[in-house]
């Protein structure tokens, strides 16, 4: 398989003084998505920003995290973790079934956060679910269907020796993050704002496509219910169809409508399904 960079991004904890400028200059330097935390805090996005970054078509995705070691915290505070993040979700007039990443900010174990993401998994659906960290902890998540998106830091992944020796990545990862070093996606300062560099690893890494429209927005959300099928590696067409009338519903439309919506997006869909190996020629 060839894992080459889909797109650059950042991610930043800092504000600006003016979120228009901000945006223009982050296109100047072909970053055309950004990850902001979910928070009442300064680090937090704001309605100001995301109206920014939607005039400049930048796409967003979202971190959670109150403390480094959270996760450390075990089943009640994923669940509890995930339900504020949801509510957050829904004051920034995001979809509530925008996925979020849960961030292991320490170098640790994926054992040792098991039981939180497993608190997670009781309030959201796989679907939603990612998880940042270093590469043992976002190996053993993926590895234990814990997680459908994975953002794997440059730090705690080198393994194999220091730099210049090159970490080691997860290919699951849909997202790569360098802190430091000058990876395809260098770490920049914009606005005199310090921010982290990002790759995108692949078209699909929970981002709320505020570049796009409501029917783009769906058809992300078909695309990720494909994507969960490969990593459960199961298909249920009932469910399926359930998820999707869920989908059109929560983004403002008619669910009574939903077959016809659906059979307009049927060879999009089923092309997708082939992509990820869901279907085969016979």
């Amino acid at each position: 398989m060839n894992y080459k960079m889909v797109r650059a991004g950042v991610d930043y904890s800092t504000r600006p003084p003016d979120w228009n400028v901000f945006a223009r200059e982050l296109l100047e330097r072909d970053r055309t998505f950004v990850g902001r935390y979910l928070s009442s805090r300064v680090k937090g996005a704001t309605s100001e920003e995301i109206a920014a970054m939607r005039a400049a078509g930048i796409d967003m995705f979202f971190w959670w995290e109150t403390t480094e070691t959270r996760a450390l915290s075990g089943k009640n505070a994923g669940a509890a973790d995930a339900k504020s993040a949801l509510a957050f979700l829904r004051q920034l007039g995001a979809p509530e079934i925008t996925p979020v990443y849960y961030t292991v900010d320490t170098d640790t174990t994926g054992l040792s956060v098991r039981d939180y993401f497993e608190g997670i998994a009781q309030v959201v659906p796989l679907r939603q679910i990612g998880a940042y960290g270093g590469y043992r902890v976002i190996k053993y998540l993926f590895d234990h269907g814990l997680v459908t998106y994975g953002a794997q830091t440059e730090a705690w992944s080198y393994l194999d020796g220091r730099w210049p020796t090159p970490p080691r990545w997860d290919p699951r990862a849909q997202l790569r993050q360098w802190t430091v070093h000058k990876g395809p996606a260098a770490p920049v300062t914009v606005c005199g704002v310090v921010c982290d560099g990002l790759e995108a690893m692949a078209p699909d890494f929970g981002q709320w496509r505020l570049s796009g429209d409501k029917e783009d927005e769906m058809a992300d959300e078909l695309a990720r219910l494909a994507r969960v099928t490969e990593v459960a590696d199961s298909f249920d067409r009932a469910a399926d169809h359930a998820y999707q009338r869920e989908i059109i519903k929560r983004l403002g439309g008619d669910p009574t409508v939903a077959d016809e919506i659906l059979a307009a997006k049927a060879t999009d869909v089923e092309a997708e399904r082939r992509r990820l190996g869901l279907i085969q020629d016979e």
